[in-house]
């Protein structure tokens, strides 16, 4: 009698560890989740986690090139991303990639101008734009505020906006065509 309860309390130990157990594949899931809903936060901590149990799969180095390309460092999601196949993933190594690449190349030149509130960094091409840039940190500062007490969510990271001079540049950061 004792051993079948030794037994069924080992049993019902393992089953508990079990559901409290995490995986590499649901984590890999759940921060790329993060990263679909602009939890970078989030998906930064578990991917720090992710990097210790799997620093080598193309899951994990896809994960840190999104996180890498969502905050705007697209020379660092190329690094992350090299001699990883573009058919990793589901295919999803070659589109970011292929998305990095071409955002870098028409960034690579554009200038940096804090918000008034820093809520915001704002890149735009050297020239005209800096006026919209200037406008544009003072309107997007006022909406952080409105829209930030209306949800209950202030960002604490600044949000990085990027002004495109023309629909060919948008054509070649999205899905897009001109």
């Amino acid at each position: 009698m004792r051993a079948a309860l030794v037994i069924l309390a080992l049993l019902s130990a393992t089953t508990a560890d079990a559901r409290r157990d995490r995986t590499v594949t649901g984590d890999v899931i759940k921060a790329a989740r993060f990263l679909q809903s602009s939890r970078l936060d989030d998906a930064r901590v578990l991917l720090a986690e992710l990097e210790k149990r799997a620093p080598d799969t193309a899951e994990v180095k896809w994960l840190k090139a999104e996180l890498a390309f969502q905050s705007g460092d697209y020379a660092l999601a190329l690094k992350h991303l090299d001699k990883v196949p573009d058919a990793a993933v589901d295919g999803l190594v070659g589109q970011t990639r292929k998305l990095a690449a071409s955002t870098k190349s028409v960034t690579e030149t554009f200038v940096e101008v804090k918000s008034p509130k820093g809520h915001f960094i704002i890149l735009h091409a050297p020239g005209p734009d800096a006026a919209i840039a200037g406008l544009a940190g003072e309107v997007l500062d006022a909406a952080w505020e409105a829209i930030g007490e209306d949800l209950g969510l202030k960002p604490t990271d600044a949000i990085r906006v990027e002004l495109l001079g023309s629909p060919s540049d948008l054509a070649k950061l999205s899905p897009l065509t001109e």
